[in-house]
């Protein structure tokens, strides 16, 4: 005899449709899988809902006028988020670390990769535009140092400009070599870019159109004078560096102690003293802004 099904019993069987149960699209959702090497059927699950959802939206906004103002900018916000998700193609991503998405997601899984300050396991990280300037590699990962080796030249080892590079990493206070030799490659390539952009003619569109993108991002990267930077906490750089070494300052909810953390300018208006920091007890009591409750 068959007992009475129970009430969510009843309700689940409400919504399995018997008729179609087997034949479930599994021979393509395999193969997707195995292209993108994705670990998880949710995961799967999670992003064909919502490329589904995306093409949906993008197709209510083409049914509109196409003089209709909320069309244009209904698509503008459209292609704005997939940009800052990262869905649509990005300057950078893994595939310069990495030649194929089979190598960059065993990379991931076995530690070689961090995302700022956190390192990442995860395949299904989502790496967003705001967060993609800071995908590099685990300072202590094997490939690193093998990539590394690759680019130093032992013949010429010994006659870099020392006293020079000592005389930078003092000035603006720069804990680790490799730090120095990073921001000297980056700006290294900004002044070849920008030496590039100054031989076009002056007329030319895409000269204004280039410029115009290079500021933006050495604004966006705090490369040039920001309205807010640690200089409003602190009068000299040195100052500054152990304020961030000794814990007295947050980035958002995080605490930041390594100087070389670097704040982008989505970031700078997060900048802030730690609350328990006793910096900023002295600030606000000089300010005469102290709350009676912190004292």
């Amino acid at each position: 005899m068959v007992r009475k099904l129970k009430f969510h019993e009843q309700k689940l069987l409400k919504k399995v449709d018997f008729i179609k149960w087997g034949v479930d699209n599994t021979l393509h959702e395999n193969k997707i899988m195995r292209k993108y090497h994705i670990q998880k059927r949710e995961e799967y699950t999670m992003y064909n809902k919502l490329s589904r959802e995306i093409r949906e939206i993008a197709k209510k906004i083409t049914t509109l006028d196409a003089a209709d103002p909320f069309r244009t900018d209904a698509s503008s916000r459209l292609l704005e988020k997939l940009y800052i998700l990262g869905l649509i193609p990005t300057k950078w991503d893994l595939d310069k670390m990495s030649e194929t998405t089979k190598n960059a997601t065993k990379l991931v899984e076995h530690g070689h990769v961090r995302v700022g300050a956190d390192v990442v396991k995860d395949p299904a990280f989502l790496v967003s535009r705001t967060l993609e300037d800071f995908v590099t590699w685990v300072d202590g990962s094997a490939i690193r140092q093998h990539k590394l080796l690759k680019k130093v030249d032992f013949i010429k080892w010994g006659v870099d400009n020392t006293l020079h590079e000592n005389k930078i990493m003092r000035k603006y206070h720069i804990q680790k070599r490799e730090e120095y030799t990073m921001y000297n490659k980056l700006s290294r390539e900004i002044r070849e870019i920008a030496k590039k952009i100054s031989t076009l003619d002056a007329a030319d569109p895409f000269r204004t159109d280039a410029s115009s993108r290079l500021l933006e991002k050495l604004y966006i990267l705090g490369l040039i004078p920001t309205k807010w930077d640690l200089d409003k906490m602190s009068e000299t750089t040195k100052n500054a560096t152990k304020l961030v070494e000794h814990g007295h300052v947050r980035v958002g909810a995080d605490v930041v102690k390594d100087p070389a953390f670097l704040v982008s300018r989505t970031l700078e208006d997060f900048v802030t003293w730690v609350d328990g920091s006793a910096i900023r007890q002295h600030v606000l009591e000089y300010n005469d802004l102290r709350d009676d409750f912190e004292m």
